[in-house]
C-alpha cells in the first residue's frame, strides 16, 4: 500500500506453524487495497486483545480458501507482521497471527479477501496444561508462564513485578489467565506491543516514565477527544478477594462522605498475600478517591502536509506518557498528564488517523513504594 507519503508492509509466513519461530515471510503488500478500504490496527491490554484488519485484492483467487489451487497454504493462525517505512524508518505497526481469511464477494465482479489479525495473547490463551509454580514475582511468574507455552525468550519484555503471587498447582490451567492473574495482583500491563512482543510492566512504571508525545497548542494538532469526569472515575472503595476465599477492603472515608459509598473497584480471585492485597486496594483508592479527568480518543492527524508529524504518531506505544493541553474560550488552559492505555490506527488514501486513550499519569508523588523483599512486605519511601 503505497498510496500515501510511507510504504506499508504486510507479510505472512504460510508454512510455519504458530508455536514455531517465523522464518519465511511473504510479501502480500501489493495485494492491499488502498482506495475505497482502509487498514485498521486496535491495540490494547489483556483481555482486549490487540487485532488489525485489512483487505487485500484477490482476483487471482491465489489467496481464496474456496480455491483447491490457491498459491498460499491459506489456514488460520499463521505468522503476521504490518510495518510502516517512512522517510527511510521502518515503524512496527502490528504483530501476530491471521486469525480469518473470509473471502468477499461483493458486487462489481471484485474479488477480495478480508485478513483479521490477532496478537501473541490470543496464541497463549489456546494453551491449557497442568501447571505447578513456586510463590515468585509477579513478572516472574508471567516469564515462567512463557517458557510454558515456549514463547521465544527474544520476544518478551517483562519487568520483574514487586509483588509475590502465591504458589500455584492446578490441572488443565488457562496459561493466559494465569498470566493475567499475575499482572492483576501487581495492577501491572500486560500486553502484546507493535512488534509482537509479550510486555508486562509492574505498578511503578507508570510513575517513571517521561513524556513521549504532546498534544495541544505546544504539540500536536487535535481532531478529537472525549474528555471523561466525574463519577466513573472515583474509586473509594477498594476491595480485593484471594484466591484462598479471604477479602481485604480499603475505603476511604472522606471520599464516602464528599460523592457517596457508590464507587468500588474489585479483584477476584488474586492469588497474593493479605498483606499485598492490602497494599493493592490502597493503590488504587488513594490514586482515585476524587474524580480525575481521563481522555478516551484523543485523535490527531498524520498527512503529507499537515497535522502531526507521522513518525511522532507512529512511535508511540502502549504504556508511553502523553501530555495534553487545551486552550478553552474562557480562557486559561486545561492540562492532563496520561499514559496511553489503548490505541488505534486508521490508514487512507495520504493520511493516517491515530487515536490514543489516556488514563490519567500518577507520577507527580511522593508515593508509597510497595515492594517485596525475600522475607517479607517492605514499604519504602519514592518520590519521583
Amino acid at each position: 500500500m503505497t498510496d500515501g507519503p510511507w510504504d506499508l508492509k504486510f507479510e505472512v509466513d504460510f508454512d510455519t506453524n504458530p508455536s514455531a519461530t517465523a522464518s519465511t515471510w511473504t510479501d502480500l503488500s501489493e495485494r492491499v487495497k488502498g482506495d475505497e478500504e482502509r487498514v485498521d490496527v486496535q491495540l490494547g491490554l489483556a483481555g482486549s486483545p490487540s487485532s488489525a484488519t485489512l483487505v487485500l485484492n484477490n482476483r487471482d483467487r491465489a489467496l481464496d480458501p474456496t480455491n483447491t489451487g490457491a498459491t498460499h497454504n491459506l489456514v488460520p493462525m499463521r505468522h503476521a507482521r504490518l510495518s510502516v517505512t517512512y522517510d527511510e524508518t521502518s515503524y512496527p505497526l502490528f504483530r501476530g497471527y491471521v486469525e480469518d481469511w473470509p473471502p468477499v464477494w461483493p458486487e462489481y465482479n471484485q474479488g477480495l479477501v478480508s485478513v483479521n489479525l490477532t496478537d501473541a495473547l490470543t496464541w497463549v490463551a489456546l494453551i491449557e496444561m497442568d501447571v505447578d509454580l513456586p510463590r515468585q514475582r509477579s513478572g516472574e511468574r508471567i516469564a515462567a508462564l512463557l517458557d510454558l507455552a515456549d514463547w521465544p525468550a527474544d520476544r518478551r519484555s517483562l519487568d520483574t513485578g514487586n509483588v509475590m503471587v502465591d504458589a500455584v498447582e492446578q490441572e488443565s490451567a488457562n496459561l493466559l489467565q494465569l498470566m493475567i492473574d499475575a499482572s492483576d495482583a501487581e495492577d501491572g500491563w500486560l500486553y502484546t506491543s507493535k512488534s509482537g512482543d509479550v510486555t508486562f510492566h509492574d505498578r511503578h512504571h507508570i510513575l517513571e516514565i517521561d513524556a513521549s508525545i504532546t498534544f495541544g497548542p505546544d504539540g500536536h494538532k487535535i481532531a478529537g477527544v472525549n474528555p471523561r469526569y466525574g463519577s466513573r472515575t472515583i474509586i473509594n472503595r477498594g476491595r480485593v478477594e484471594l484466591a484462598n476465599g479471604d477479602v481485604v477492603e480499603i475505603t476511604d472515608g472522606a471520599s464516602i462522605d464528599a460523592y457517596g459509598p457508590s464507587h468500588p473497584w474489585t479483584a477476584r480471585d488474586l492469588p497474593m498475600s493479605v498483606v499485598e492485597a492490602e497494599a493493592l486496594a490502597t493503590w488504587w483508592v488513594v490514586r482515585y478517591a476524587g474524580p480525575v479527568l481521563e481522555l478516551d480518543g484523543v485523535h490527531a492527524h498524520g498527512h503529507s502536509d499537515q497535522g502531526a508529524p507521522i513518525p511522532d504518531l507512529l512511535s508511540v506505544g502502549l504504556g508511553d506518557r502523553g501530555d495534553f493541553s487545551h486552550t478553552p474560550p474562557g480562557g486559561g488552559t486545561a492540562e492532563m498528564e496520561g499514559v496511553v492505555r489503548a490505541q488505534r490506527y486508521e490508514f487512507r488514501q495520504g493520511s493516517v488517523a491515530a487515536f490514543y486513550d489516556l488514563v490519567k499519569y500518577h507520577g507527580a508523588g511522593p508515593w508509597l513504594r510497595f515492594d517485596d523483599a525475600t522475607a517479607g512486605f517492605d514499604v519504602g519511601r519514592f518520590a519521583p
